[in-house]
This record gives C-alpha cells, sequence and structure tokens, in this order.
C-alpha cells in the first residue's frame, strides 16, 4: 500500500469480491481523481458470484476510467427497481460509461439509468476479455437515457 491518491481505484463507494446485496441504499458522492473505475460500487465476481441491487440509488459519482456508477466484472448481476443518475467518467477513451459490465451477464428490471454526462455518450459498456468470454446486458421495463456533454465531465 502507498501514499498515491488512488488507494480506491477500484470501488471508492463500495468494492465488492464476493456475494453482494445492496438493499434500499444510497451510493453517493464518490471517486475522485483516484478513483480508476467503479466510483459508487465495483464488483468481481469470478463468474458465479451474485451482486443484488434493489430499491437503491447509485448517483453523484465519479471515475477517471470505467464504470463511474457501476463496474461489474465477471457477474452475475441483477439491479431492481434501481437508479444509476449522476455519476460521470472523464477518461477520453471510449471505454468510459456510467455502467461497466465485462465477462458477465447483467440484468436490469425496473431501473432507470439517466443523466449520467459521459465523454462517449454510452450509457452502458459492454467488454469481453477473450472470445471465450461474453458480456451480456438484459434490460426489462426499464428506461435508459444517454446524453454527451464534455463540458460537465471535467475535473474541477
Amino acid at each position: 500500500m502507498s501514499d498515491a491518491p488512488d488507494t480506491f481505484a477500484e470501488g471508492a463507494g463500495i468494492a465488492a469480491l464476493g456475494p453482494t446485496t445492496v438493499l434500499r441504499t444510497t451510493i453517493s458522492g464518490n471517486g475522485g481523481p483516484g478513483a480508476r473505475e467503479g466510483g459508487g460500487l465495483y464488483h468481481s465476481g469470478a463468474g458465479t458470484t451474485p451482486l443484488a441491487v434493489a430499491d437503491s440509488t447509485i448517483s453523484g459519482n465519479t471515475a477517471t476510467e470505467l464504470g463511474a456508477g457501476l463496474s461489474l466484472h465477471q457477474d452475475a448481476a441483477a439491479v431492481t427497481n434501481a437508479t444509476v443518475s449522476g455519476n460521470r467518467s472523464v477518461d477520453d477513451d471510449d471505454a468510459n460509461s456510467p455502467v461497466f459490465i465485462q465477462n458477465g451477464v447483467a440484468q436490469l428490471g425496473h431501473a432507470t439509468v439517466a443523466g449520467n454526462p459521459q465523454q462517449n455518450g454510452a450509457a452502458f459498456r459492454l467488454h469481453t476479455s477473450s472470445g471465450l468470454e461474453t458480456a451480456t446486458l438484459v434490460l426489462r421495463a426499464s428506461a435508459v437515457h444517454s446524453a454527451i456533454n464534455r463540458e460537465e465531465t471535467r475535473w474541477p
């Protein structure tokens, strides 16, 4: 461990590597220049570890690169009755988005992903690290809105 400013490079709000349930919770105002990904919530599940987020809000979080709101790696994730808004990534790379999914399945039901100013304008980024893996997003009765606003995505 060092005294570098990125002591929470993954998961400035919540960093989880095992089964995780977030219920009736607000994850807000996390991140900063040292938060590389998952400003609100970072979860790595090694393929089978579940993540459940229900009746919650993930808002006002920042990350320099991947998933300012949620960064999900090798997950089986379910997000229900949740709002992801006001999260921003500030890297010029196309990888930035409020929700980043790598090598897993994320299911959103009755969720809203909106008002997340991003460099590239994408609400979700799905990424696979090899030809044998997949990244899947399933939306059910959800609202998604994406907007590009370069001025608002700069660090103060």
